[in-house]
């Protein structure tokens, strides 16, 4: 028990994963991937372009610190570098606003020896490295890195500045301007070396920025993309829902939605994919359904054309057995029993030849023949039936070049069309009627002949024209005392079709109904 409990339990939950991570729930997370990864990589674009704009940021910050020094000079008349030590709290006051303002830098301000003279700090790497003066102890930078032979206007670094904080973790900018008096000479020049983490500043920067915007736009996207997954998949619900009870036996059932089924007719419908799947859905269903119905049309067909024979052989027998039927008369009536039993044999060979054609087991043997003289034959194989109705045969047979039309095909296969179409229309001509059998080369054209069966009998309701070649359809006029199994147009059209041809039928000049096919000329 508890094992089968487990199955069970195994089972649901199986199916509640099928259910939960189905086609359109799969297609809603491959949405939602696919709008975060082009998120991630527009993020990692602006990325760039964002570090690029906060080192421009930090430059210009770093340009306009360095000439706040140089105006301190001016305000204050500072006329050589040894006036600097007249005002230097200002002067240091200066330098730690300076680094201050700009995220802690260093800042120094250096003679031309490269001596620094001021300076808010130092790395203490340089501290070791660097060089110091014998008299003042004032650290001494190398002459490359002095700035001594910068123009007037400075310049910015944004590569470690020449080496000089290689023994420094981070990346480095460095922004070094010379320093002028009132009357433009030379003070010194002003150094700003600040360490900067791009990665954490433009991580910060998209943490405030973009982290809140993109967890409302992921948000908005899944509601949006799962609401019209929803709305997608309604139809197709639905249409599983059908399909459903189609399967259970439910014909009657249709893919109806209301807004796919406003519509008056069908070219109302708005022509997208799901109206035409719902449609195609519905026409697969009605065919299904009259396929369905005649196949119990053709079971209660076969099954009443089976059993009056069987009822009248058995009837006989058992007349003959009892002595009810003198033996004077048995010959007739055995004659009778033979006859059945050939009508039993044809309709049997009949149902057999649709499986056949239906399972594609009809090996065809194509080549020339003469169509005019394969009509001749068919009529005289049914010479019996046309003379015992008295009928006339009106044959109209066109010629090319004096001789027979060759055409291309299976003889004996074309062969049964002409002969359930040459018995169709003796089976439902009254007597003393007409019977037309042509061929007809259409003119302009010299690929194709035309042939066709006409006869003067009832005819073809017109809303029956285009079901007379179904499977198993009978039409109204050959249940009146007539027996057949609503296969033989059937036939005709499936053997025509494995040719690459047509059939059509239509009320002909004789009254009664008409037959055209082509076939392809040799």
């Amino acid at each position: 028990m508890a094992w089968l409990r487990g199955q069970r339990l195994t089972k649901m939950s199986d199916g509640a994963y099928h259910r939960f991570f189905n086609l359109y729930t799969k297609t809603g997370l491959l949405m939602c991937l696919t709008f975060l990864l082009g998120f991630v990589l527009l993020t990692l674009s602006y990325y760039n372009i964002l570090a690029t704009s906060i080192n421009r940021t930090r430059l210009s910050e770093m340009q306009k610190a360095a000439q706040s020094f140089e105006d301190l000079c001016v305000d204050e008349h500072i006329y050589q570098v040894s006036d600097l030590y007249r005002i230097k709290d200002k002067i240091i006051d200066r330098l730690k606003i300076v680094a201050a303002t700009t995220n802690n830098s260093y800042v120094w301000l250096i003679d031309g020896s490269g001596e620094i003279r001021f300076m808010s700090d130092m790395p203490e790497t340089l501290k070791t490295s660097l060089s110091r003066s014998l008299n003042s102890h004032n650290y001494i930078l190398p002459h490359k890195q002095s700035g001594a032979e910068l123009t007037l206007q400075g310049a910015n670094f944004d590569n470690g500045y020449g080496g000089l904080f290689k023994g420094e973790k981070g990346k480095w900018l460095s922004t070094v301007k010379p320093i002028y008096n009132y009357y433009g000479s030379n003070l010194g020049i002003l150094q700003i070396h600040q360490r900067t983490d791009f990665w954490q500043d433009v991580t910060l920067y998209l943490i405030n920025g973009w982290l809140i915007t993109l967890i409302i736009a992921i948000i908005v996207a899944l509601i949006v993309i799962f609401a019209f997954i929803h709305q997608l998949s309604r139809p197709m619900r639905a249409l599983a829902a059908a399909a459903h009870a189609v399967a259970l036996g439910d014909f009657e059932t249709r893919g109806n939605l209301p807004e796919y089924m406003s519509a008056k007719n069908e070219d109302e419908y708005e022509r997208d994919d799901l109206s035409n799947l719902i449609m195609t859905f519905n026409q697969m269903i009605e065919q299904l359904e009259h396929n369905n119905s005649q196949q119990r049309d053709f079971i209660a067909s076969i099954s009443h054309d089976l059993k009056t024979p069987l009822t009248s052989i058995n009837g006989f027998v058992s007349g003959m057995l009892d002595g009810v039927i003198t033996p004077e008369q048995h010959e007739h009536y055995l004659k009778i029993v033979k006859s059945e039993c050939a009508r039993m044999v044809k309709l049997v060979g009949e149902i057999n030849t649709v499986i056949q054609l239906e399972n594609n087991k009809v090996q065809y043997n194509f080549g020339e023949f003469d169509i005019n003289s394969l009509i001749k034959e068919v009529i005289l194989s049914q010479e019996i039936q046309i003379n015992e109705k008295k009928l006339t045969i009106q044959t109209d047979l066109a010629t090319k070049e004096g001789n027979g039309i060759k055409v291309v095909g299976d003889r004996e296969q074309l062969q049964r069309v002409l002969q359930n179409l040459l018995n169709n229309a003796v089976k439902f001509t009254p007597e003393s009627g007409i019977i037309s059998i042509s061929t007809i080369l259409p003119k302009g054209q010299k690929r194709f002949v035309q042939v066709q069966v006409a006869d003067s009998g009832p005819g073809i309701p017109d809303n029956e024209l285009n079901l007379v070649f179904d499977r198993f359809y009978k039409a109204d006029r050959s249940r009146t005392g007539r027996s057949g199994s609503g296969l033989g147009l059937f036939i005709c059209k499936t053997i025509l079709s494995a040719h690459g041809q047509t059939i059509s039928a239509q009320n002909g000049s004789l009254g009664g109904a008409c037959f055209k096919f082509t076939l392809p000329l040799a």
